[in-house]
């Protein structure tokens, strides 16, 4: 058997002839700016936003940053507008707003995970305002308010156990647009296994292809075992297993005709 992981951050069409890899274009290192008695997490978003030292907090890097937060945070104004990539890990603990939207984000990626947000006084507005961006929830929860949120030309990833203002999974994504995902046809292969910690519902979705599929005439002349097409939100996690033992090769959708890409598995 070969078996093949995919990388994180992986969103991509992919068409794979034998053990199908998932690709994904590794991401430059990140800096993490630590939230703590010297370094707001106003201040911290502003040095991710603008790469540059601000009051007590490191600057950050242009291929994105990690604010991690290592004290609670009641904070007096609100934060400025992200814009640029940026995870904030709040490690369980709380950030304190006076009003809402807690968050605004234009054209970035912003990643919330283990953090308690709350409103000095309840609220009905949205808690996160999102234009031209991805959002993604990890253990998130928005306490003292009845609003959601308002997003414009964006998309959202759910994980973990993410509440906000008690609206439910199905709610939160009908605000952008997303409702049940389609079947998970990845169930039904012949000949291979694809297997996902969030499950093969998040997302994930193959089909079985012959040499049409395959797109290459190179890769058919030479003979293959089985040619699976994967595409969707391949994260962190995603496998697939192919049922023989045999080289592996990728080929991009992205190009015409398919590039081929030997690859490693295990």
């Amino acid at each position: 058997m070969n078996c093949l992981s995919a990388n994180p951050n992986c969103l991509a069409r992919l068409a794979l002839a034998l053990c199908i890899l998932l690709v994904a274009a590794l991401r430059a290192q990140a800096r993490d700016i630590i939230v703590n008695d010297d370094c707001s997490l106003r201040n911290a978003i502003i040095a991710a936003n603008t790469d540059k030292k601000k009051s007590g907090c490191e600057a950050g890097e242009e291929a994105g940053d990690t604010i991690i937060m290592t004290i609670h945070d009641n904070l007096t104004r609100a934060l400025p507008e992200i814009e640029s990539n940026i995870t904030l890990d709040g490690g369980g603990h709380i950030a304190t707003f006076r009003a809402a939207p807690a968050f605004t984000v234009d054209d970035s990626l912003l990643f919330l995970k283990n953090l308690h947000v709350r409103f000095k006084y309840a609220t009905n507005d949205d808690v996160i305002e999102i234009k031209d961006s991805k959002l993604t929830l990890a253990n998130i929860y928005f306490h003292d308010c009845t609003g959601g949120i308002d997003a414009e030309d964006s998309s959202i990833h759910l994980m973990g156990n993410s509440h906000v203002c008690g609206h439910s999974d199905y709610i939160i994504k009908a605000w952008f647009g997303q409702y049940p995902p389609p079947p998970p046809t990845c169930e039904v292969l012949t000949g291979a296994t694809v297997t996902a910690p969030q499950g093969l519902t998040s997302g994930v979705q193959c089909q079985n292809v012959g040499a049409a599929g395959i797109g290459n005439e190179a890769v058919v002349a030479g003979g293959f075992l089985e040619a699976v097409d994967i595409w969707g939100d391949l994260g962190a996690g995603v496998q697939i297993c192919f049922h023989q033992v045999g080289a592996m090769i990728f080929l991009d959708a992205a190009t015409a005709p398919r590039s081929v890409s030997w690859l490693e598995s295990h």
